[in-house]
């Protein structure tokens, strides 16, 4: 039984062969989840900054360099806020591969024969953490709030300011 995700859930998938991995195919049916074939991660990116996934799954065959590069470009982009999530689903499943793959900043890596309830799943956890992450900057505000005095300017970490309201006060 698939497991249930929102349909506003934008779940992009970049996949190099369809017959590779039968359990991503089953997944992406279950969920009609906006497919988009290209032969390589980073001839993605272009398609991938007009669609802005919440979480993106990437099929890898063979060169660990092209999704390496991939990531720390969708990591780094100034358009999201918060970062979506990175599934890596390899067919070359080494120590090494995986390595590469989490330094480059994959959420999660698969073995090419995972099956769709598990592609599910880390779907799902992924985008709890990207409604985390979406929700921490209303929270941050709240808290510069009761710090700084109103009408006063506060600093994000990234050295942006904030200005805080001032508080209206009734007139005689």
């Amino acid at each position: 039984m698939p497991i249930p995700i929102p349909l506003t859930v934008k779940v992009l998938v970049v996949l190099m062969d369809e017959s590779a991995v039968p359990g991503l195919n089953e997944a992406v049916s279950n969920h009609r989840w906006p497919v988009l074939r290209q032969p390589s991660a980073g001839k993605a990116l272009k398609n991938i900054r007009l669609i802005r996934p919440q979480v993106l799954i990437v099929q890898v065959d063979g060169s660990v360099m092209i999704l390496q590069e991939a990531t720390r470009l969708i990591r780094f982009l100034r358009t999201y806020p918060p970062r979506p999530g990175v599934v890596a689903i390899a067919s070359n499943h080494t120590d090494q591969t995986e390595r590469a793959m989490r330094a480059a900043g994959v959420s999660c890596y698969l073995p090419e024969d995972v099956d769709a309830d598990l592609i599910e799943q880390s779907v799902s956890q992924l985008l709890a953490n990207f409604a985390a992450q979406a929700a921490a900057p209303a929270k941050t505000q709240r808290q510069i709030e009761r710090r700084v005095p109103a009408g006063e300017t506060a600093r994000t970490s990234n050295g942006r300011p904030i200005i805080v309201p001032v508080a209206k006060t009734e007139e005689a």
